[in-house]
C-alpha cells in the first residue's frame, strides 16, 4: 500500500513538471507590433510576422508620416550649395507626407520559433508626397510672389537586417531591429503652376531657386516656362534601417 501511494505521488509530481515544462514551451506563432522609435520621426510603423517553422517566418510592415515639415531641416540645408533666403523659404514651408510597405522573410538564428537573432532580407516600396514646396521669387513690378509646386517620388530597393526578438512575459514581445540598410531605385516629379504668365527674369528666379537641391545619386531636371516650373527625377534610391525597437503582442 505504501509502495503504491509513493508510486502515485511520483507520477503525480512527474506529470505536474512535465506540465510546467509545456506550458513554458507554448509557441506563439502570430506577432503584431508597433515602432516605438519611429514615432520620434513622426512616423507610424506597423508590422504582422507570421512564424512558419523554427527558423523560418514572414512579416509585413506599414509605415506612414502624417504631412509636416521638413524633418531635420539642418541635415537638409547640408545639400543645398547656397541657403539664401528663397531657398530657405522653401525649406522653412515645404510641407511632405510618406508610405512605405515592407515585406520580408527572416531567418532565426537561435532559438528560433520567432526567438533569438535574425536576419532578414526584404523588399520595400516608398512613396513620398510633396504638397507644398513654396518657391518665392520677385515678379517685374518688386512685388514678392509665391509659386508653389507638388508631387510624388517613388522607390522601390532591396535590403537586409539583422536584428534580434525575445518574448515579455506571455503575451508581449520586444522586437530591436539592430543594423540594416536597402538599396534600388527611385523616380518622381514635382511641378506646379502660376496664375500668370511668368517673364524671362521671373523664370530665371524660379530656376536659381529649384536648381540649389543637387541630390546626391538623383539624376534631376529642371525646367521653367511661362506657366510655372518642375523638377524630375530618376537614379539611385536607399537608406538605413537600424536601430528600430518595436513592442508587440504574440497570440
Amino acid at each position: 500500500m505504501k509502495k503504491s501511494l509513493l508510486l502515485f505521488l511520483f507520477l503525480c509530481s512527474a506529470g505536474a513538471a512535465v506540465a510546467q515544462t509545456d506550458s513554458t514551451e507554448v509557441r506563439r506563432y502570430n506577432f503584431l507590433k508597433v515602432n516605438l522609435s519611429s514615432v520620434v520621426f513622426n512616423n507610424y510603423s506597423f508590422q504582422y510576422e507570421r512564424v512558419l517553422s523554427k527558423r523560418w517566418s514572414v512579416a509585413l510592415g506599414y509605415r506612414f508620416m502624417p504631412s509636416s515639415n521638413i524633418p531635420f531641416k539642418s541635415n537638409v540645408d547640408s545639400f543645398v550649395d547656397e541657403t539664401d533666403d528663397a531657398t530657405q523659404f522653401l525649406i522653412d514651408n515645404a510641407k511632405i507626407s510618406n508610405t512605405a510597405i515592407t515585406p520580408e522573410i527572416r531567418l532565426y538564428l537561435g532559438k528560433g520559433y520567432g526567438r533569438g537573432f535574425y536576419l532578414a532580407p526584404y523588399y520595400r516600396y516608398t512613396k513620398f508626397k510633396a504638397e507644398t514646396v513654396k518657391v518665392e521669387y520677385d515678379d517685374d513690378a518688386g512685388d514678392p510672389q509665391v509659386l508653389t509646386m507638388g508631387g510624388d517620388i517613388t522607390g522601390s530597393s532591396f535590403g537586409l537586417m539583422l536584428g534580434a526578438q525575445w518574448p515579455i512575459g506571455k503575451h508581449f514581445v520586444i522586437d530591436w531591429w539592430i543594423i540594416g540598410g536597402h538599396v534600388g531605385s527611385g523616380s518622381g516629379k514635382i511641378e506646379g503652376e502660376t496664375t500668370q504668365t511668368l517673364s524671362a527674369n521671373e523664370q530665371a528666379q524660379v530656376l536659381d531657386v529649384i536648381e540649389e537641391f543637387d541630390l546626391p545619386f538623383i539624376d534631376e531636371e529642371f525646367e521653367t516656362n511661362s506657366n510655372g516650373a518642375s523638377v524630375k527625377m530618376n537614379g539611385g534610391w536607399g537608406g538605413i534601417r537600424a536601430f528600430g525597437l518595436s513592442i508587440g503582442f504574440h497570440f
